[in-house]
């Protein structure tokens, strides 16, 4: 009979890492210390949806009322920090259990300079732009077409029920439409191309329809436009950044990081500096050089290591 069908408190003490090295390596290299230990990284990975804990459960509970059949009736109290124990790694497995059958989130995350399309569960098309970020929930998709974005992304949603984009500063709604969505420097900026848009927040409410694009910032629009020449879609997604106007340089030198990964060692530019204008995604250099030229601003920018120093107005 093995070490752990003679104790009852054996499991508790290897839990608790309370174990000779002999007795661990033993009981780790068994059958059923593998299960064990298999159940212990399942509680740990919450991203593994494939696990069949419940199964697992089962398969173990057999096994220990088996060994129960075959062994003496023996009453051991255990200490309460190893019963603790026990209990608390069970618990972690059912609660993990539990989270794992409760339809968690699909997540996708984009990297500066990295852009990203999704497909959705119902053949909705979503093109993320840099330093993003996306959740929604697929298992419950057929009834709540709802996804949650930071960042910037480009959405062409396929005609069904009420699609809704959820941001910290607004919602998005609307029915089968294609629109861009950005959500930088605690502002929400939406753009309609096809369809209709209703944009929604603590302080406005306001239908797009295509050419229009609005600016809301805490929960009031602050700024709306009217594009008679829209295109079919976002200039980013054909390597250009274009500020529809004057914006605070902040703001273009954050585009300039989201789409190069540019490091801001230093920015002595004044807060009041505005800069009207865009540059293209192809080289980091020519687009620094012409946002700060542009400016007569003097800077330090190292390509070997993606640096910017922003130093002030040439003298």
């Amino acid at each position: 009979m093995n070490l752990w069908e003679e104790n009852d408190d054996f499991l508790a003490r290897w839990l608790n890492d309370d174990l000779s090295p002999e007795e661990k390596a033993e009981f780790e290299n068994s059958a059923e210390g593998k299960e064990y230990a298999r159940m212990i990284q399942a509680a740990d990975r919450l991203a593994a949806p494939t696990y069949d804990v419940n199964g697992e459960l089962a398969r173990l509970k057999g096994r220990i009322a088996e060994a129960s059949q075959v062994k003496e009736t023996k009453t051991i109290w255990m200490q309460p920090v190893f019963r603790y124990a026990v209990a608390a790694c069970f618990t972690a497995i059912v609660v993990t259990a539990y989270f794992l059958l409760q339809s968690p989130l699909t997540r996708i995350s984009t990297a500066p300079g990295q852009q990203e399309i999704v497909m959705l569960p119902d053949g909705s098309e979503v093109k993320m732009n840099g330093t993003s970020n996306l959740s929604f929930n697929e298992k419950t998709w057929a009834e709540n077409r709802e996804v949650s974005i930071s960042g910037e992304a480009f959405f062409q949603v396929k005609k069904g029920s009420s699609f809704v984009v959820n941001t910290e500063f607004g919602s998005v709604t609307v029915l089968g439409t294609s629109f861009n969505v950005k959500t930088r420097n605690e502002k929400l900026e939406v753009v309609c191309y096809t369809g209709k848009v209703n944009v929604a927040s603590t302080k406005a409410d306001l239908d797009l329809l295509p050419g229009d694009g609005v600016r809301v910032e805490k929960g009031t629009i602050t700024r709306s436009w009217k594009n008679e020449s829209v295109t079919s879609e976002p200039s980013w997604l054909n390597g250009m950044t274009i500020f529809e106007d004057a914006v605070p340089l902040r703001e273009a030198i954050d585009e300039l990081v989201n789409v190069f990964g540019i490091e801001v060692l230093e920015n002595n530019a004044a807060d009041t500096t505005m800069y009207d204008g865009g540059f293209p995604h192809v080289s980091a250099a020519s687009a620094v050089k012409l946002v700060l030229g542009t400016l007569e601003l003097q800077y330090e920018f190292d390509a070997s290591k993606n640096t910017l120093r922003i130093l002030g107005k040439n003298p």
